[in-house]
């Protein structure tokens, strides 16, 4: 892979899905350079953008995101890693901190590209502080099925104990490709609860803990009880509605169902 951090494209929204090293960079306001401990000029990992404006400085792509573990993708570049490649990833982390606008970053704890990671251990002020004894190495085949059983920890406390609204979907669903870019583009400048996508192909156990028997659907879940669930196609004023419904709704006024039975 290229070693070079930086190349000549200055990050903007344009290159939210540009893959691959040097990565596009971004310089950094003073106010930024200061709370978060940054560099004047830094690179845009594939999964994040930059936001020269109040609060953090980098937020996430979600949709980005949501397909790093679903399609074996290096969250610093975008490119697919290849199970016999040799990667290197963050084992072990304090949970409560793997956190970024209120979500979940599941991606902190996917095997990298090693020269990915290196730069991220340069560039990233929290990477900075970690010590090696904290990383492992090895092929991505081992050393995703490490990181599998960490997410499936997380995925668990997260329904348990937070606040989530799950969006199912799978790629041979026809409705979900045209929901899909209703769904991204109410993600994309949103910041604290939003829309976290679940391949209903892959992840079985949730399937049927969540009884899905149909493609899309979007679900609420508070403490691991269900609110309320919205199945099929949906304007995007309906999955607003749905979404501001999550965040600012009277929820104790709804017979909840347990999905913990």
């Amino acid at each position: 892979m290229n070693n070079k951090v930086f190349g000549n494209i200055e990050w903007s929204d344009s290159f939210k899905d540009f893959a691959g090293l040097p990565r596009p960079f971004s310089k950094v306001l003073k106010k930024h350079r200061i709370n978060n401990k940054l560099s004047a000029k830094v690179p845009i990992p594939w999964q994040s953008k930059a936001k020269n404006d109040e609060g953090s400085f980098l937020r996430l792509i979600q949709e980005n995101e949501d397909v790093v573990y679903y399609k074996n993708l290096c969250s610093y570049c975008g490119i697919k890693i290849e199970n016999e490649e040799s990667v290197t990833r963050w084992k072990n982390p304090d949970i409560s901190k793997i956190k970024h606008d209120g979500n979940f970053v599941l991606s902190d704890i996917h095997p990298l590209h090693l020269e990915c990671m290196r730069q991220a251990r340069v560039y990233c002020p929290g990477m900075r502080k970690k010590d090696e004894k904290e990383f492992e190495y090895g092929k991505y085949i081992d050393l995703k099925k490490h990181a599998e059983k960490e997410r499936n920890k997380i995925l668990q406390m997260n329904i348990i104990n937070l606040f989530n609204v799950f969006y199912f979907t799978a790629d041979w669903c026809q409705p979900c490709k045209k929901i899909k870019l209703i769904v991204n583009e109410i993600n994309r400048d949103k910041i604290g609860l939003k829309f976290h996508m679940i391949d209903a192909d892959i992840e079985q156990e949730l399937v049927q803990r969540f009884k899905i028997q149909s493609l899309p659907t979007f679900i609420i879940i508070n403490q691991g009880k269900e609110i309320q669930r919205l199945t099929g196609s949906q304007t995007k004023e309906k999955l607003q509605e749905f979404l501001t419904f999550a965040e600012t709704g009277n929820h104790e006024k709804i017979i909840q169902k347990d999905i913990q039975s």
